[in-house]
């Protein structure tokens, strides 16, 4: 049994019920790995526009609640700003890496450009 941390856009993709993200969701905790988000993907969800719809909301809560949450504390905030630092990315991809690294998860994404350069990062590819 493993944790995956589940980046943004994977999440976006399983719910516009994009089947192959629908279905490795599912393999991955039948296989009994942990499956985990950011606050920092929790925040960028809630960004959405459609979710002034009470009922996209509620879908949107219904989708989370099978998730951990990773929370952004003290040493993640510290590690994220070295990554800054030190890679030159972009904050929330600097914290969602931090979540990552600290929780010894692996990262699942499609934006692989935004985190390969990320020394000591674990993560997974994405494609469908």
């Amino acid at each position: 049994m493993s944790g995956l941390l589940i980046d943004t856009d994977v999440l976006i993709d399983a719910l516009r019920g994009v089947e192959s993200t629908r279905r490795f969701l599912l393999n991955q905790r039948r296989q009994g790995n942990q499956l985990w988000i950011s606050t920092i993907t929790l925040t960028e969800l809630y960004c959405a526009k459609s979710l002034e719809n009470p009922d996209e909301e509620s879908r949107l809560r219904r989708f989370l609640h099978t998730f951990r949450l990773v929370f952004v504390d003290g040493r993640i905030a510290i590690q994220a700003g070295m990554i800054v630092r030190q890679y030159n990315c972009a904050v929330p991809d600097a914290l969602i890496a931090a979540c990552a690294e600290i929780r010894g998860l692996t990262l699942v994404t499609r934006n692989v450009a935004h985190f390969r350069h990320i020394d000591n990062l674990s993560f997974q590819s994405f494609e469908d």
